[in-house]
């Protein structure tokens, strides 16, 4: 995600390496971390404690970071960390929600009003779709998709439609929410 002063945050979960399913059996060139690049291109770990560090977002006023861990594919957890943001620096890193297993989340995106919507699947069909988490961390909603669900961003003229990417298919729905602006 790129932040507004210009600096791209990121993962890399390594998914790519383990095999020829996503790209091509190799070693991992870097660990496995949550980094920042500043707008000079110096990149710099800003956590270090992750299995399988994900997906990533701001909340709207980018105070907050909140940031996937999906090593449960790894004998890890399967949760959403949040961390205070101070400047370049990640503060006070605590789970913000951890009921996945056995599945896992992988992309995420605020709404306007702080809510935290989370793809989901890989396990029980009955969870595949998105999760809505309000912002002290309580599951608010679900969407239900046939298949498991990827990643989403919101989109259409009033950020109001949710995009779901999923193993096959992209859904699109009209939500009752307006997707936070990206920097």
């Amino acid at each position: 995600v790129v932040a507004s002063d210009g600096a791209v945050w990121f993962t890399d979960p390594g998914y790519g390496i383990d095999g020829p399913y996503e790209g091509h059996k190799a070693e991992a060139e870097l660990p496995r971390n949550v980094y920042r690049l500043d707008a000079n291109g110096t990149a710099t770990v800003v956590a270090g404690d992750f299995v399988r560090p994900n997906g990533l977002c701001f909340s709207p006023d980018e105070r907050l970071l909140y940031v996937v861990d999906s090593g449960i594919s790894h004998g890890g957890p399967a949760h959403i960390r949040m961390y205070d943001v101070d400047g370049p620096r990640l503060r006070n890193g605590r789970v913000f929600a951890e009921d996945f297993a056995p599945g896992m989340t992988d992309g995420l995106r605020t709404d306007v009003d702080g809510n935290v919507w989370c793809s989901m699947g890989w396990s029980d069909p009955i969870e595949d779709g998105v999760r809505c988490y309000a912002p002290n961390g309580d599951l608010i909603g679900k969407v239900h998709l046939p298949e498991a669900c990827a990643n989403l961003c919101f989109g259409g003229r009033k950020k109001d439609r949710l995009f779901m990417c999923a193993s096959t298919s992209v859904y699109a729905l009209y939500v009752n929410a307006q997707g936070a602006l990206s920097p």
